[in-house]
């Protein structure tokens, strides 16, 4: 398609996103800015004889979606992960698998990865990386990256150290990088704090697992042997006898810009504090299958109006990172969910937490035109967003 050149998208709907779903939709795009969107009749009357006119009949089309948390670093492992007791044995045999992965295979599974994430419909991804896809901002053109810079380190006494290292690298490798703590069982508060104190969008592994809550409880378990075998446990820490949010809202500014990933082990205590702060929530349904870390409750996050995001997380506790297959299985086990919300949690919401939401997430004059075209062998007879998110479309086109 020529950039300059003026092209109307029509079909049986459109799914804005921010307002309600038009039926006979269509929207205009001019230098790949999205320019005009409502009824086809109306965009129709605005066309001039240069106007290209695309009509998908039987479709839906919806914006692009947005992946809020994967680690592409890790796609090298194709869930090779898989002989495992309990959540911190995982990780366990996460980290020495790790070991075996070159620099080479890495970047080639990465950009291997981008590549499935765009042609299922992805358009934007909130990308952690431990330094060693840092600053490769070109593995894929199609895919935007917004890079988050994980750092670990549980000893209070270094997150001097730390944080100056991990200052410099960002610096280095990639100045537009985000810092980023791992969870609060791998990292000082005291890191974390300083993190925070730089970071917008900031985000954080938080009550994924029930060992960490016992970890924050009771300050044994599991966690502290982990750390203990690992040489980094620190004797001053003093368990905080509280639940992760709290421990998190205790120590930091939660707010608006905040993105809690997995949060499946939270009270009602919790949620409110979330709710209070204007933090969102980042569902990962088959990453939290796969470690047996539990489900996420996301129907009482929506019921008190939490923003919701979803990310597929790694192909170390995934099958893949197909935003429709995970889409697809939040649909299927939590049917609780209305479809509009799930569409609006892999799109909208994740653009908006990820600092993108003025140029993706939706279909508005003035955002960039990422769309996807599901299209129907028949007519559609459903709801369009449920038509979506329930994979009764025969096939799938990114633009």
């Amino acid at each position: 398609m020529n950039k300059l050149q003026k092209t109307i998208f029509k079909a049986s709907w459109l799914l804005p996103v921010s307002s309600p779903p038009i039926a006979s939709g269509a929207l205009m795009i001019e230098n790949d800015i999205i320019t005009a969107v409502g009824p086809a009749k109306e965009i129709l009357s605005e066309k001039t004889a240069e106007t290209k006119i695309v009509d998908f009949g039987d479709a839906v089309i919806a914006p692009s979606w947005v992946n809020a948390h994967t680690h592409l670093e890790l796609s090298a492992f194709k869930n090779e992960v898989v002989e495992f007791t309990d959540f911190p044995d995982w990780i366990r045999q996460l980290l020495a698998a790790r070991l075996d992965i070159t620099q080479k295979e890495m970047a080639a599974s990465a950009k291997e990865a981008m590549q499935q994430l765009v042609s299922s419909g992805c358009a934007l991804a909130g990308d952690i990386t431990n330094g060693d896809l840092i600053s490769s901002d070109k593995l894929h053109a199609d895919l935007e990256r917004v890079v988050f810079y994980e750092s670990f380190g549980f000893r209070g006494d270094r997150a001097d150290e730390i944080f100056q290292q991990i200052l410099d690298i960002k610096q280095l490798e990639n100045p537009n990088a985000v810092l980023s703590p791992h969870a609060l069982y791998s990292t000082s508060m005291e890191l974390i704090q300083k993190i925070a104190a730089v970071s917008s969008p900031f985000t954080i592994h938080m009550a994924e697992s029930p060992e960490e809550s016992e970890f924050l409880q009771t300050g044994s378990g599991l966690f502290k042997d982990f750390l203990i075998e690992r040489g980094v446990w620190d004797q001053k820490w003093q368990p905080p006898g509280c639940s992760p949010a709290e421990y998190l809202s205790r120590n930091i500014n939660l707010d608006k810009n905040s993105l809690l990933v997995h949060g499946v082990h939270v009270s009602q205590a919790d949620m409110d504090i979330i709710k209070k702060a204007g933090a969102a929530v980042c569902i990962c349904a088959r990453s939290n299958a796969h470690t047996n870390a539990g489900r996420a409750p996301v129907e009482k996050y929506l019921a008190k109006k939490i923003p919701l995001c979803i990310g597929t997380d790694s192909m170390a506790c995934n099958v893949d990172l197909d935003m429709n297959n995970e889409i697809y299985y939040l649909y299927l086990n939590f049917p609780g969910t209305a479809p509009r919300d799930l569409i609006k949690a892999a799109s909208l919401n994740g653009a908006e937490i990820l600092g993108k939401g003025r140029e993706l997430g939706s279909l508005q004059t003035g955002k960039k035109a990422g769309i996807n075209v599901f299209f129907s062998r028949d007519a559609i007879t459903t709801e369009p967003e449920e038509f979506t998110v329930s994979k009764s479309w025969s096939e799938l086109k990114c633009f």
